[in-house]
């Protein structure tokens, strides 16, 4: 996966243990790749920046990759990765902002990370935007998307909240957690 990726003109990511390493030189560059300055900020501050992603996971050999990411500047190029990646098989792939790509392993998703929490799947609430939320909504008790989200996160959801530009999450907290009886 990380060969596709190198492929194209990305920002590669990857995961051990929760932690989210890229190499130095392209965490500088995170910018070029995101429309959101603020999300470029965030993943400056969270990723630990390393020498080579090869040596890395030469290093944690022996530990569960926790998943690889990209971010794509061509839209073209996200697509053609994405067909090279599925033919490959046996892998989740989802993304989050239309110019990305998640590749986790089989059946690993943010519903299956919810599950694990031990709660039962009617008491959750969850709030999604991007393709990658689809199997959470799905999961959950009750499934709220962004106004502003993808269109397929919209057709699984229960209900759908303001934007996220607009609060919406706090919305929907307010509608049907703090004020059920309003809702």
């Amino acid at each position: 996966i990380l060969k596709i990726f190198g492929d194209y003109d990305t920002f590669k990511e990857i995961y051990f243990d929760g932690r989210g390493f890229v190499q130095a030189d392209e965490l500088l560059k995170v910018g070029e790749y995101l429309r959101n300055p603020a999300m470029a900020d965030y993943i400056r501050t969270t990723r630990k920046g390393i020498t080579s992603l090869w040596e890395k996971m030469e290093e944690m050999n022996g530990h569960e990759m926790d998943k690889i990411h990209a971010l794509f500047k061509n839209q073209d190029e996200r697509l053609e990765a994405k067909q090279r990646i599925m033919e490959l098989g046996n892998l989740s792939i989802s993304d989050s902002m239309g110019t990305n790509l998640e590749i986790d392993a089989p059946g690993v998703n943010k519903g299956m990370g919810l599950r694990l929490l031990g709660i039962e799947r009617e008491e959750i609430m969850a709030c999604g935007d991007g393709n990658n939320d689809l199997m959470m909504l799905k999961e959950v008790g009750f499934g709220v998307a962004m106004a502003n989200g993808a269109d397929e996160v919209k057709e699984v959801a229960d209900y759908i909240t303001l934007s996220n530009e607009k609060d919406g999450v706090a919305a929907a907290i307010e509608k049907f957690v703090l004020n059920p009886e309003r809702g």
